[in-house]
């Protein structure tokens, strides 16, 4: 608790699972403050990476506030090697990091902008921001090699997208048991859009490099048992349209031509 606001926090450690998920519910009743949540590491000589659409950036280690989307990483050495902490999120957008300690902004409570003429004041009792219950979600997936071959982009993925578990009474059908839509076999290349086009009833495909390096993947459709070998340069977006009566791909630009 602080003052008039209050914090409820969950650690959950897997048996299975390398990485610690927290769950936190905040009631925020403050006003004309800021609230962060900051991990405190022993990692050394960190360079901090923030994920980006499509992509990433590279920022110090000063404690300045930097835009974020889904994850943040820490990563330097830990006792002379390698080591790193990638922290995932499921809506926060701002973060910074301070030595060895990563910190993410969970809520601030200015007033509503303000757009009649004169100065704000703060006796007039204006509407706050952010005020009442949220819920959000994090984890902590730590490892000993770079974040780039840590699965980090595709784990925040998982965070952010789980999959959607639909119930169904027993019934006779015809498809299998199990079967995959569409699928990479490189973990450097994530596909993000997955789409009708539209103009017909092609099947639109985009996806993006997310390390900086280049590679060859295959593009798979375990249900139809298709697959096209697809090259990506590094930090390339590409859109791939493919016509499903005669299993043909291309690549076309954003706006799928």
């Amino acid at each position: 608790r602080y003052d008039k606001s209050e914090a409820v926090t969950e650690y959950t450690l897997y048996r299975d699972l390398d990485y610690i998920e927290c769950a936190m519910r905040v009631n925020w009743q403050q006003q004309y403050q800021t609230l962060k949540l900051g991990f405190e590491t022993n990692i050394e000589n960190g360079v901090a990476a923030y994920d980006a659409p499509y992509g990433f950036h590279e920022r110090g280690t000063d404690g300045g506030e930097e835009p974020g989307q889904q994850w943040l990483d820490l990563m330097g050495t830990l006792e002379g090697r390698p080591y790193g902490v990638a922290l995932l999120n499921d809506c926060k957008y701002g973060f910074d990091v301070r030595d060895a300690t990563m910190r993410v902004t969970l809520l601030r409570s200015p007033a509503y902008a303000h757009h009649d003429n004169g100065r704000f004041d703060a006796d007039a009792r204006w509407p706050i921001m952010d005020q009442g219950w949220h819920k959000m979600k994090f984890a902590l997936a730590p490892h000993a090699c770079d974040w780039r071959d840590a699965r980090v982009v595709k784990r925040a993925w998982e965070l952010n997208a789980p999959p959607v578990v639909h119930m169904e009474s027993a019934h006779l059908g015809d498809h299998r048991l199990q079967a995959g839509l569409v699928g990479t076999e490189s973990e450097n290349v994530l596909i993000s859009v997955v789409k009708c086009s539209e103009d017909g009833e092609d099947i639109i495909i985009r996806g993006y490099e997310t390390a900086g390096r280049a590679a060859e993947t295959r593009l798979h459709f375990p249900y139809f048992d298709k697959s096209f070998d697809v090259l990506f340069a590094p930090h390339e977006i590409k859109t791939l349209r493919i016509n499903k009566d005669a299993w043909i791909i291309r690549e076309v630009n954003l706006l799928e031509e």
